[in-house]
């Protein structure tokens, strides 16, 4: 554990200034480490991986992130990996967490959704998919609401739309959570990690013990226990009951049927509220599907199917929807190879076979029918 905290340290002192390269998929997929600064004390690091010239995907930070080590974590890396088949992906680390920086780490809605906006401004698409886990999907609701020509989907996973100190709790469970968060504050650093086998314990019912303990690992190196139970306490006191109604991009409500952590009516009320939103049942004991599990393939089948559904109508291949979204954004032959680091000349055969397949005479129709395509 000391050893893995020293080398995250490093790291983090040398992507001040370059990038690190944290291997890839497949040749024409990325994993690129990035810093931003808020202010003169404050920096977040995001991280940016998968398709070349796919839609750009960004999962809003919820608990206790570390974006380094989540390329090597059993529990985020299938999820990063078959969603960098279709999209570009961006992560970020809250204030505090991770590779982040902060000298006071104050967690709410506003500095949550201001980490948000930062991470999109740095990256500088025109529009993103928003994906929200837990209570990321409250941020990810409110940049929804207020950025609505930036968001061409928003995906919610296990979230709500109020924490538990906003739903109306008895003062004994107030007294509960506030115990808790003492708890977490002050068991942090216990070799026992009883501390984050019981925050553990609250995300995954279902699960082999390199599940378990992998999130126990990147609880511990994501933050002190300070900032931990500053979370704790963030998470439980959210509200963007006044957003949800506002959402005008097409949503969709993920939810495990029984998770454990955010009862499954909080998700049926959370996607009524949204106007026109679509609610999946996933068949889970997880609050987050793991990969060793039928829910986890259904999680992903559902999100590339909800914003990419015309591409997946025509069955085009991996390879295909990349060159489609590359052919949209009106890049020449000679552009293409070059960012997909192959000859000319293959890509004018792969573009020729692409036409036929989107049933297109010639580039400018396949323009259009690429920008028709995309989400």
């Amino acid at each position: 554990m000391a050893a893995k905290a020293k080398e995250f340290a490093l790291i983090a002192d040398s992507v001040r200034y370059y990038y690190v390269d944290m291997g890839s998929v497949d040749k024409h997929s990325h994993h690129k480490l990035h810093f931003v600064n808020i202010n003169a004390n404050e920096s977040i690091a995001w991280a940016r991986s998968g398709r070349v010239g796919g839609p750009v995907m960004v999962r809003v930070a919820n608990w206790m992130t570390h974006i380094y080590y989540e390329m090597q974590s059993p529990f985020h890396r299938p999820f990063i990996e078959r969603m960098g088949r279709h999209f570009e992906l961006l992560r970020f680390d809250v204030r505090g967490n991770g590779l982040s920086t902060s000298s006071q780490f104050v967690h709410n809605l506003d500095t949550f959704t201001e980490e948000l906006e930062v991470v999109t401004k740095a990256h500088g698409a025109q529009k993103f998919v928003i994906f929200g886990v837990g209570g990321g999907g409250a941020a990810a609701i409110a940049f929804a609401a207020r950025h609505p020509h930036l968001v061409s989907h928003l995906i919610l996973l296990g979230a709500y739309a109020q924490g538990v100190l906003r739903s109306g709790v008895s003062a004994h469970e107030r007294e509960l959570l506030a115990a808790q968060a003492k708890v977490v504050e002050l068991g942090w650093t216990h070799k026992s990690s009883f501390v984050q086998n019981m925050l553990t314990g609250q995300v995954l019912q279902e699960a082999d013990s390199a599940l378990y303990a992998a999130l126990n690992e990147q609880q511990k190196l994501a933050c002190n226990g300070a900032v931990a139970a500053g979370l704790l306490k963030a998470n439980a006191d959210l509200c963007v009951q006044s957003y949800v109604g506002l959402v005008q991009a097409p949503t969709l409500v993920l939810h495990s049927i029984d998770d454990p952590l955010v009862p499954f009516e909080r998700g049926q009320a959370l996607a009524a509220s949204i106007p026109g939103a679509r609610l999946e049942i996933l068949q889970s004991r997880n609050h987050v599907p793991v990969a060793t599990e039928p829910a986890f393939d259904r999680l992903c089948e559902c999100i590339v199917e909800f914003v990419m559904p015309h591409a997946i109508a025509l069955n085009l291949s991996k390879t295909e929807r990349e060159l489609c979204a590359l052919v949209g954004q009106g890049f020449d032959n000679l552009q293409i190879a070059a960012r997909l680091d192959l000859k000319e000349k293959s890509v004018r055969n792969k573009v020729s076979a692409l036409y036929r397949t989107m049933g297109v005479e010639g580039r400018a129709q396949a323009i259009i029918k690429a920008r028709e395509l995309a989400p």
